[in-house]
């Protein structure tokens, strides 16, 4: 799958890797994966996760929420029609994407941290999912290809959890989907015994720094505090009522 385009990115890297070296927010190239997670049998994500790379962020995010989000931004622009009035036309699980990637993951290096980031509600929450310091990968002997590319093995852990990744050298990337990072080469496949799994599927070097990475204005909590507003989602879902009325005052990060 990979080899017409494996010239374009053995040239086009080489202008990454020098663009890198000069901006900092600024997309320098766009990975593609095949993201998934299952849960006790239950396939929860399904969707294509996309990874924008820059200077010294990242920015992993689904491409079945982000196509909701344009879905919707169309039908608010046609039935609005220059009024400010809108009456949307109703609107079922069938017009939204199945199983998609909610969440989105922002890698800072310059603030040395990983926040995962979702809508909870009207509120758009992120937590620190990694210090983006702590990952220590065991490179081991094991070698395959995988579509073309040379590839090694190296395993890590994260709380009860066993990560296993093939990376290659071949695109000189330490980046990877999710919240994977800091290994000497892009990762191709990744899965977790927590049931995350991601594969490579495309690559898009860019001769040329083109927009910068775009994020939404998010509060930053803790991670008591972000599982216990979704906890409280989930039950106002169901019920009609919150499990409990307070709310943490909520610092506003702009990324």
């Amino acid at each position: 799958m990979f080899r017409s385009f494996a010239i374009l990115i053995v040239f086009g890297l080489l202008s990454i890797m020098s663009v890198k070296a000069q901006t900092s927010d600024k997309i320098v190239a766009t990975v593609e994966y095949q993201f998934k997670y299952i849960k006790n049998g239950e396939t929860i994500i399904d969707d294509i996760g996309i990874l924008d790379i820059a200077g010294d962020k990242s920015y992993f995010h689904g491409k079945g929420a982000d196509d909701d989000k344009k879905m919707l931004n169309e039908r608010i622009a046609r039935a609005s029609n220059g009024s400010n009035h809108i009456t949307l036309a109703p609107l079922s699980s069938k017009d939204f994407a199945q199983n998609a990637c909610e969440f989105k993951i922002i890698k800072d290096y310059a603030k040395r941290m990983a926040v995962m980031v979702q809508y909870i509600g009207r509120q758009n929450l992120g937590f620190v999912k990694d210090t983006l310091s702590s990952r220590k990968w065991v490179i081991g002997k094991e070698t395959k290809k995988i579509d073309g590319f040379f590839c090694r093995k190296a395993t890590t852990r994260k709380d009860t959890s066993t990560i296993t990744a093939w990376f290659t050298t071949e695109i000189p990337l330490p980046e990877g989907p999710y919240y994977y990072y800091g290994l000497p080469g892009l990762i191709v496949q990744v899965r977790s015994t927590a049931g995350i799994s991601a594969e490579l599927l495309r690559m898009r070097p860019v001769n040329k720094p083109r927009e910068k990475i775009k994020t939404e204005p998010f509060a930053l909590v803790t991670a008591t505090q972000w599982y216990k507003a979704a906890a409280n989602e989930a039950a106002a879902f169901k019920t009609g009522q919150f499990s409990n009325g307070d709310e943490a005052k909520l610092k506003s990060e702009s990324q």
